[in-house]
């Protein structure tokens, strides 16, 4: 059995299952899975095609988490770093907070391994941020004073990118591309990264069964004291994100030129600080698992039921014949019960029970009978 087996639905799982494992995630649970799948389908559809069918030889499972069947350590290695990521998150969750505060921010949301659950160890966990239009450099510079105000933080924490709210599209060359792109959990301002979904609708078409979940979610937006006057300054029209036609006049503050001049970057639609994509391991590691062939096990015939030898009939001789049945001597007949007196005794069995009737009532019409007397059997009794 080889590739050729799997239908649709379990091409579309085995791809996600080596996509997934190229950006970092040894093991994942079927929901994720069935999120990051190039096929519209359900949950149970997909259960049961792990668990079952040509799919099952290709993975391996430990009832939770599902991985390719030549890597079973990546299901511990999952548990270490989904452990991981509910410590940082607990530690970070306060600092994140405090990061969707600062002026420029319009939203946040966690990528990378982390979007599935997950952090290795020694590695950050990652953040991709919307600025507001026009202001990618200043919201980078803010964003940067931040990291360096906390000792430690660039260890734990690290921005995967800056995207302007004035240029939300996100080109897609490859199905690994749009999975990395799309694959966030929103921290904060939920709505602007709707928007984002809906300016890149070739993301949404290539995962149909898209599910950010809110496992992470802060709620919508909010600013701190210098974001909100600044925002009260600038903002024209009220958006979940506010944009360069959102401004009155597009006015640059002496604050943004300040900020702008502290970072040394060129200006652009987008900052990248994540490393590249391995599409090349993508591929090979692709190419080497559909290559993968299963010996089918042999049917097992079922087992004829043995059929006993009937016994040979036994032949009499001559010498002894045949025992004749001999007739049974026992009537059968009506069984008498004994009578029993008014008190409950047995009363003797003398006879039976027309003859008891007879004493005592000789001479006696039957309609005029004598009341009982002393010496009438009847009145004895």
């Amino acid at each position: 059995m080889d590739a050729s087996h799997l239908g649709p639905l379990e091409r579309a799982a085995l791809d996600a299952l080596i996509a997934t494992e190229a950006l970092g995630v040894p093991a994942i649970e079927p929901a994720r899975l069935l999120a990051s799948m190039a096929y519209g389908s359900h949950l149970p559809n997909l259960l049961a095609a792990l668990r079952g069918g040509p799919l099952a030889h290709y993975v391996a499972t430990d009832g939770r988490r599902f991985c390719l069947v030549d890597s079973p350590e990546g299901l511990q290695l999952a548990e270490e770093s989904a452990a991981r990521m509910d410590r940082l998150w607990a530690e970070l969750k306060d600092t994140i907070r405090g990061l969707c505060k600062l002026p420029w921010v319009e939203a946040v949301a966690i990528v990378g391994t982390g979007a599935f659950g997950q952090v290795p160890a020694r590695e950050p966990l990652q953040l991709r941020v919307v600025a507001e239009g026009g202001r990618v450099r200043a919201a980078a510079a803010a964003l940067e004073l931040s990291f360096r105000s906390r000792d430690g933080l660039s260890q734990r924490l690290a921005l995967e990118s800056i995207v302007d709210a004035d240029h939300l599209e996100r080109p897609v060359n490859s199905p690994l591309a749009a999975l990395r792109a799309v694959s966030l959990s929103p921290v904060m301002n939920r709505a602007a990264w709707a928007i984002w979904l809906e300016t890149n609708p070739r993301l949404s078409e290539a995962l149909p069964n898209l599910d950010w979940g809110r496992e992470h979610d802060l709620g919508a937006r909010f600013d701190g004291r210098l974001a909100v006057w600044r925002r009260r300054v600038v903002q024209g029209e009220d958006s979940p994100i506010l944009r360069s036609s959102g401004r009155q006049g597009d006015k640059r503050l002496l604050l943004d030129r300040l900020l702008e001049s502290t970072l040394d970057r060129s200006a652009g639609a987008e900052i990248p600080l994540a490393p590249g994509l391995p599409i090349g391991a993508f591929t090979s590691r692709r190419e080497a698992v559909l290559a993968w062939s299963f010996d089918e096990p042999e049917a097992e015939l079922p087992e004829e039921p043995s059929v006993e030898p009937e016994p040979a009939p036994v032949e009499q001789s001559a010498e002894a014949p045949a025992r004749e049945a001999v007739p049974s001597t026992r009537k059968r007949g009506r069984t008498v019960r004994p009578q029993r007196d008014r008190k409950g005794a047995a009363a003797p069995d003398t006879g039976t029970r027309h003859r008891k009737r007879s004493q005592g009532t000789e001479g006696v019409r039957p309609t005029e009978r004598s009341a009982p007397g002393r010496d009438d059997p009847v009145g004895a009794q």
